[in-house]
């Protein structure tokens, strides 16, 4: 549960947002720091430093299985040359 949602305030998508990076920190298998940094934007403590919509963090993670880069894991060159 979103924070704000546990404190009784008012909630919009971003709640879902929290939810979804939440299950995705659960059922990853093998950590990933990317994937980790997806979660961890999508579970950040205040909504405005989350995905703002749903579509947004299914973009990053589609991204991330197709080998491409996301927004929220910033690469150096060396990353994005070994990728």
């Amino acid at each position: 549960m979103a924070p704000e949602q546990a404190r009784g305030e008012a909630v919009d998508q971003r709640a879902d947002v929290y939810a979804l990076g939440a299950l995705l920190r659960y059922v990853q298998q093998e950590p990933s720091k990317i994937v980790s940094a997806i979660a961890d934007k999508a579970t950040a403590e205040s909504p405005s430093d989350r995905y703002a919509t749903v579509r947004e963090l299914a973009l990053d993670v589609a991204h991330f299985l197709d080998g491409l880069p996301v927004t929220a894991y910033p690469e150096s060159w060396m990353t994005r040359t070994w990728r």
